[in-house]
């Protein structure tokens, strides 16, 4: 018997804890910010602006995918340390800061939401979009969501 499955990019457990699928996310942003860290140097490679570029509009999007299904996931204080590690390692290829800066302090002058709260945000705005559209017609689905 299986104890995870993949449906549509997203790591399904047998007991929908979400583990799986947030340490894939984790591992995939620290290979994708390690193949940008090899790209990129103090005089040469990827410019600043487009690390910042690449971060919100590619890795970001990334991990946000399927945020309506787990973001119960995020309430938890480990994942938000997690979480919030992929958004240390992206402030600091953005702005090429020493690894003592505060991640708050880059985050402000990046302009740059704190990971959690973006996840939260994009579950929202996909509840927003099925009410919208009168879906999901069952009851019980639809309390279950609207616990958002």
């Amino acid at each position: 018997m299986l104890d995870e499955v993949k449906y549509l990019g997203v790591t399904l457990d047998s007991k929908l804890n979400w583990n799986q699928h947030l340490q894939k996310i984790i591992n995939k942003s620290q290979t994708t910010f390690a193949v940008v860290g090899c790209i990129c140097g103090k005089k040469w490679g990827l410019r600043l602006n487009m690390v910042h570029w690449l971060y919100t509009r590619v890795i970001r999007p990334s991990i946000l995918h399927g945020a309506i299904v787990w973001w119960s996931k995020v309430m938890q204080k480990t994942a938000k340390t997690q979480l919030g590690r992929i958004q240390r390692m992206a402030c600091l290829a953005i702005m090429g800061a020493m690894k003592s800066t505060p991640t708050t302090a880059m985050e402000i002058l990046l302009n740059l939401t704190p990971l959690d709260l973006v996840i939260l945000a994009e579950a929202r705005m996909a509840l927003y979009r099925l009410c919208i559209l009168k879906q999901p017609t069952d009851p019980k689905a639809e309390a279950g969501l609207l616990s958002i």
